[in-house]
């Protein structure tokens, strides 16, 4: 069904859930190598089924490989490299020969090969061992001079392989192992790494932007410990600036798992201004080298896609901070999967505090690849320190269970080791609840009694209700900053309804819903908006654009001037956040489960805030998010706090949640914006608000039966109608898909197919209806505007979808929203209707109905089309309309085609559009066509 799901009761499930992995263990045996040139060695003490040797050129099958008319280079053990002197044979004899020998020699490295020139009948002189000689061929003298410009850049060419060349496993001892001419270098039971090149390129590369680029090969290699590398570089950046660079490197050993993991740190003496993009080139060398690989992609829109791994990149970028955008396949969590199906895998990954671009591709008898990213110096000068993580994780393909969760899980595991996974009681939560302040503050109490009365109390502990709405005002939740508490009294929904609250009612409320059993979660706020019109609005804390605009946000109850987005990077908002955050835990911290952070999603992808200094915004939310958490985790382990990214449903965002216990988004239980949250709350969960869940309880249950989220109500907006206020039959609809929910014991975590053709499938199924009919020779079609047609409706959402739309005589979406098509106004209630006037009246004899729909999306006829309507012909005699077709079967179809049983002549048409698809409640049209026979 291209969904990957995972039960909770099994064993290794328990640790996809977000369970402590087996403890990480660093062997201590480090030992000084001799190999290659004194570098350090790390010895795990595992033995490897390595066969292959040491050669002076990258990781390569044992397959001879021709080289040129004379020679070949045949696996790893000898390379026949050719040298041309033809002036040798002068200092021999005197006198230009006319001819000269070829001699191969099977000696390693360029210094050992020799070409002699000889007069002819000279014998070869002792200076060639009989055993290094694999071929002697003599040749004449023009072809010997034409022969040289050849080789002396073959030459040169192959002194370039043998500088960028890679060792080969079997020189290098099990473990983790540095020299100046070999890089890092970490040989494991499944394969051998390099960390420092590949088969294109050296490095670490620098890269100043301007200012050149260094590659980085001479280190000084701290002292020996038992569980870490460490090398140290210096740059001369341009300008002057001295760039120190440390890298810190361990092993990282969880049987039958593995993994590298480097701290790759940068430390200006002073600000940096220029863009600095850092590439780092690896290559792995799998024991099983010959087979057919594969690349799995955690895309951001929840798809593990998979691709096979060829000579052609495969490219993926994780993005945030400064995106590099070359990729157009974007990442949800920074790691791509190499593998061999049902062999080995690897995870290549890096932490999410900035975006890093992964090239892959196959190599011979190597994966080789890069990890590059760039910072936006020249906007965001490099200031203090720069720190990332980069690792490589091997594992033995796993034969059950799920085939890509491993990778995921060791990625959170040692990228974010500072962040364990939320409490396990989150996964048990089968129902959620958004209250908003509802009934002037009195809906709460009025729910709470009716959820008791119908739900058991082993039922109540999974149902998790937030209570939204009771602070004083958008931006200041009730806290006084001066004196670091919780205001005792205040008036909640202030500019509307006044409702008195204190500390006391509100710890009351809180309690009461936790001492019938419920999981109960407060309100912290609403993103990063603050109210312009609220006592101690701080104006120079508002974010700004490169053009000084505000971006406003929230307007509702609850707010007395325009709110605008804070700059997350801003020292005092970052600081105002962490005070208020201690002052609620310490004043509600033991009345409630947790709390839920709404519209995280105000710091985009790749924002820049100009003041008090240039710095990233995303970065500061991340590391905002991160340290709100730290500090709930703190207060209590049981305790949550929830981000609300609105990934998929919003713009750009980064997920946020991957550094909280996951999200409560205000998304309203969208289709399409479901998947985008799987990969950032892989360990935890993914819940979405839904204000409209009676209108909008098709959409919802959708998500429950298809990807097993929660059953989302709410009561306060949009519907504004809670639990108290249902029906009988919407009770018994609500709980019976609640217990459809607790019956389940998966959770889909990814998807394996592109998650619009999913809903497209599952819960929008394209349906092109009737077959359009090929014209009949001598018919028209009346009503296009070419003919004379003109077209008017009873609303029409002008410009993008006038009602002349319809009648242009394009039967596809192309320019729908572009003035194709024709939409009835937004809240227009039904029926709507779309009226033709021909030119002159005339005779028809078939009607064609075109909805809209458009191909390979989820947005089909289903989710948007029209389904029942009459088309009306205007009878003159009677002064009236009179219906001759009538669809009436609720037809989700794209092409309707009514062929009238006799001829019908009319100066105008109509269709009288009934019923629509339920998403918005809007007629659409992409074409309405009268077909007749020509003449008047």
């Amino acid at each position: 069904m291209g969904l990957a799901a995972s039960g909770r009761s099994s064993a290794p499930m328990a640790a996809r859930r977000g369970s402590p992995r087996p403890a990480t263990t660093v062997l201590p045996s480090i030992r000084r190598s001799t190999a290659m040139g004194g570098g350090l060695s790390f010895r795990t003490g595992r033995s490897s089924r390595s066969t292959s040797t040491l050669a002076a050129t990258p990781p390569r099958t044992p397959r001879p490989r021709p080289f040129g008319p004379f020679g070949f280079a045949s696996g790893r053990t000898a390379r026949a490299w050719i040298c041309c002197r033809p002036r040798a044979a002068k200092s021999l004899s005197g006198s230009r020969s006319q001819g000269g020998w070829l001699i191969l020699s099977r000696r390693l490295g360029l210094e050992k090969c020799e070409f002699f020139y000889r007069q002819r009948k000279q014998a070869v002189g002792p200076q060639v061992p009989v055993a290094s000689v694999i071929g002697c061929f003599r040749i004449p003298w023009r072809t010997s001079m034409k022969a040289r410009a050849f080789f002396v850049s073959a030459v040169f060419a192959a002194r370039a392989v043998v500088l960028l060349s890679t060792p080969c496993a079997a020189d290098v001892p099990a473990g983790l192992h540095w020299a100046k001419d070999s890089g890092v270098v970490w040989r494991s039971s499944l394969g051998t790494v390099w960390l420092d090149r590949c088969e294109q390129s050296r490095g670490p590369v620098v890269k100043f932007l301007p200012g050149g680029e260094q590659r980085l090969v001479e280190a000084d290699a701290g002292p020996a410990s038992p569980s870490q590398l460490r090398l140290t570089y210096q740059v001369h950046a341009p300008g002057g600036v001295e760039l120190s660079i440390v890298r810190e490197i361990q092993i990282r050993e969880t049987p039958p798992e593995s993994a590298v993991v480097e701290t790759f740190t940068l430390r200006p003496s002073r600000p940096l201004p220029l863009d600095v993009q850092i590439e780092r080139p690896f290559s792995f060398q799998p024991v099983a080298a010959d087979v057919a690989l594969e690349a799995v992609c955690p895309l951001k829109n929840g798809w593990a896609q998979t691709v096979p791994l060829t000579e052609s990149a495969v490219q993926a970028e994780y993005r945030l901070g400064n995106p590099l955008g070359t990729a157009k396949a974007e990442l949800a969590i920074p790691l791509l999967e190499v593998g061999s199906p049902g062999r080995w895998k690897a995870g290549l990954m890096s932490d999410p505090a900035f975006s890093a671009l992964f090239d892959v591709r196959r190599g011979p008898g190597a994966v080789n690849g890069s990890v590059s990213y760039r910072y936006a110096g020249s906007r965001v000068p490099i200031r203090g320190e720069e720190t990332r993580l980069f690792g490589v994780w091997l594992a033995p393909a796993k034969t059950s269970g799920e085939p890509f969760g491993a990778a995921v899980d060791a990625m959170f595991q040692l990228m974010l080791p500072d962040v364990p996974p939320g409490p396990r009681w989150l996964h048990e939560i089968a129902m959620v609840h958004y209250d908003y302040l509802s009934d002037k503050g009195l809906g709460w109490d009025r729910d709470l009694a009716l959820l008791a009365r119908w739900l058991a109390p082993a039922e109540r502990r999974r149902v998790a209700l937030c209570l939204h709405g009771w602070y004083d005002a958008i931006g200041s939740y009730c806290y006084d900053a001066v004196t670091g508490r919780m205001r005792e009294k205040w008036l909640a929904f202030g500019p509307t309804q006044k409702i008195p609250l204190s500390q006391d009612e509100l710890k009351r409320r809180l309690r009461a819903a936790r001492e019938l059993g419920f999981r109960v979660l407060l309100y912290f706020g609403d993103g990063l908006a603050a109210d312009s019109g609220a006592p101690g609005f701080h104006e120079d804390w508002v974010y700004r654009d490169a053009q000084g605009n505000k971006i406003a946000g929230w307007q509702g109850p609850d707010t007395f001037g325009p709110t605008y987005w804070l700059n997350p990077a801003h020292p005092e908002v970052f600081a105002w956040f962490l005070g208020y955050m201690d002052a609620l835990l310490k004043t509600y911290g033991a009345e409630v489960d947790g709390l839920v952070w709404d519209e995280t999603f105000e710091a985009r992808t790749g924002q820049i805030a100009l003041k008090p200094q240039p710095a990233y915004c995303d970065r500061a939310m991340l590391a905002l998010v991160k340290e709100l958490s730290h500090r709930v985790r703190r207060f209590d382990p049981q305790k949550v706090f929830l981000a609300s990214d609105c990934l998929g449903a919003t713009g750009d965002v980064p997920g946020y949640g991957m550094v909280a216990h996951g999200t409560y988004q205000d998304t309203g239980c969208s289709p399409t914006a479901w998947s985008y949250g799987l990969f950032p709350n892989w360990r935890n969960v993914l819940w979405s608000c839904n204000w409209a869940s009676l209108s909008n309880f098709d959409a919802m249950r959708w998500g429950v039966e298809t990807l097993g989220v929660p059953v989302a109500i709410s009561n306060g907006w949009g519907d504004d109608r809670g639990p108290s206020e249902w029906t009988e039959d919407q009770r018994e609809m609500f709980l019976r898909l609640f217990r459809t929910r607790l019956a389940r014991t998966e959770r889909v975590r990814y998807l394996t197919e592109d998650p619009q053709r999913l809903v497209g499938r599952t819960l929008w199924p394209p349906s092109p209806g009737d077959p359009l009919p090929d014209p009949t020779p001598g018919t028209v079609n009346w009503a296009l505007a070419a003919q004379g047609g003109r077209a008017t409706a009873s609303s029409e959402d002008a410009p993008p979808y006038p009602a002349s739309g319809a009648i242009d005589g394009v039967r596809d979406e192309s320019g729908w929203g572009a003035g194709h098509g024709w939409a009835s106004a937004a809240g227009a209630p039904l029926p709507q209707w779309l009226q033709v006037d021909f030119a002159q009246p005339r005779t028809l004899t078939q009607f064609i109905v075109i909805t809209y729909q458009r191909e390979n999306s989820t947005d089909t006829a289903t989710k948007w089309g029209i389904q029942n309507y009459e088309i009306q012909t205007w009878d003159d005699k009677a002064n009236q309309w009179k219906t001759v077709v009538a669809e009436t079967r609720d037809r989700p179809s794209k092409v309707r085609v009514h062929a009238l049983p006799q001829p019908i002549r009319t100066g105008k048409v109509r269709l009288l559009v009934t019923r629509v698809a339920p998403s918005d409640g809007r007629a659409r049209l992409l074409q309405f066509e009268a077909w007749g026979p020509m003449g008047p």
